[in-house]
């Protein structure tokens, strides 16, 4: 598992903690689905990058993908308040989690950097 990963994980556990002890266990299940998604959405990118990296040039179906991506998460999440008649506000807080690791991911650079 990489660092990266290790913190979305850490974010999405920690935060739904959080929606749970300070809200309500709905809340912390809509946090959680709203992590789900990020993480989704992060696997997502790191595959296209990692195939960009490898010098690989992109397919169709990968094109499709990125551009339809955000259609896709959007129904989801539109799904997950409207079916589950959840938090509409903790399933997006959510759906931050993979932004919060990332910018961690990026301080700890910073730090080890310097070190």
């Amino acid at each position: 598992m990489s660092r990266l990963h290790a913190l979305t994980l850490a974010a999405a556990v920690l935060g739904t903690a959080i929606a749970w002890v300070g809200w309500s266990p709905e809340h912390a299940a809509a946090f959680a689905a709203g992590a789900c998604l990020s993480t989704l959405n992060l696997l997502g990118w790191e595959r296209i990058v990692n195939a960009i990296s490898r010098g690989e040039k992109p397919r169709r179906l990968s094109l499709v993908f990125v551009a339809t991506r955000y259609v896709v998460l959007g129904i989801a999440a539109y799904v997950i308040i409207s079916v589950f008649n959840l938090s509409a506000a903790a399933v997006l807080t959510g759906c931050l989690a993979a932004a919060v690791a990332v910018t961690a991911d990026a301080v700890l650079e910073v730090f080890h950097a310097r070190t």
